[in-house]
């Protein structure tokens, strides 16, 4: 009787390995290409920078406010953390310049972006990508205020304005 050794060649061996080696990379290589599909979209790179990508529509609405008065209230976005450039203003003092002028030569040539709520108390804006801070005031008794770091991504977003979130609320007497 003959012993079979791993050295015979068995063409069903052969065929079934062959076969569990390409399952398997299809597989690896479809899950990768699951995973890639799902990823945020990313501008693409030109000359080693990025490239600017499209503007995200920011829905501003009031939440549990009322909004009679509320209308034509400005809604600004800024690129730059206000409070932080005021106090750095303050401690780093030069005379004769304004706030106005410092807060000009730290935005460069990012703007200011301004949207106004309507009678609905809703405002939309389209604003690029990343950190921003939404500054309001809703004038009224009591006056509120927002200062809202916003991180901006995506086609759309909604940023509700309540009394819980407001920077702060003023009385008028």
């Amino acid at each position: 009787m003959r012993r079979s050794s791993h050295t015979d060649f068995d063409p069903v061996r052969e065929i079934i390995i062959l076969v569990l080696s390409l399952t398997l990379v299809l597989s690896l290589v479809g899950a990768g290409w699951r995973i890639y599909r799902r990823l945020p979209p990313q501008p693409p790179i030109v000359w080693g920078k990025r490239a600017r990508v499209s503007e995200t529509t920011v829905l501003v609405r009031l939440r549990r406010l009322p909004v009679n008065g509320a209308a034509g209230t400005k809604i600004e976005f800024y690129p730059v953390d206000t409070e932080a450039l005021q106090r750095e203003f303050a401690f780093e003092r030069k005379p004769g310049q304004r706030f106005e002028d410092f807060l000009a030569t730290r935005l460069k040539d990012r703007q200011i972006i301004v949207s106004k709520l309507d009678e609905q108390g809703r405002a939309v804006a389209q604003v690029p990508p990343g950190k921003w801070w939404l500054h309001a005031t809703l004038k009224g008794s009591p006056e509120l205020i927002w200062r809202l770091p916003v991180n901006i991504s995506g086609r759309e977003l909604i940023v509700e304005l309540t009394p819980e979130n407001a920077y702060a609320r003023l009385r008028s007497f």
